[in-house]
């Protein structure tokens, strides 16, 4: 049996950087460019509080979707610097896969988040 096993890396531990409520989703790296992946807030934390953040799964999030981009199941989401999602790659991290369908001017989506694999 392998003896480097750590665990199933749905959660990690991380220490705020900023105030945070549940549900929010951070971006990592936190600082600098070249967002890598999306992780989620499961509790309210202040700067410098260790919180457990998720890093997979099936998420309802708020955005607007643009007349020009319906989502379609497994269409790749990107998070924009203001927290918005989009299917726009372009200055924006990859976030995950669209989960259902939503229509134009949906103002809800459901993404599977770090899911796919962004090539970029």
């Amino acid at each position: 049996m392998a003896t480097n096993y750590i665990g199933d890396g749905d959660t990690i531990n991380w220490a705020l950087v900023a105030a945070a409520t549940s549900g929010d989703f951070l971006q990592f790296p936190t600082t600098g460019t070249g967002m890598k992946f999306v992780g989620v807030v499961k509790e309210s934390g202040v700067t410098g509080d260790v919180v457990a953040v998720a890093l997979r799964g099936i998420w309802s999030v708020s955005t607007k979707v643009a007349a020009a981009g319906a989502w379609a199941v497994g269409d790749d989401i990107y998070i924009t610097p203001t927290g918005d999602f989009t299917e726009t790659a372009t200055a924006n991290g990859y976030a995950g896969v669209a989960a259902e369908a939503a229509v134009t001017g949906a103002t809800t989506g459901k993404i599977i988040i770090n899911f796919g694999g962004d090539p970029r």
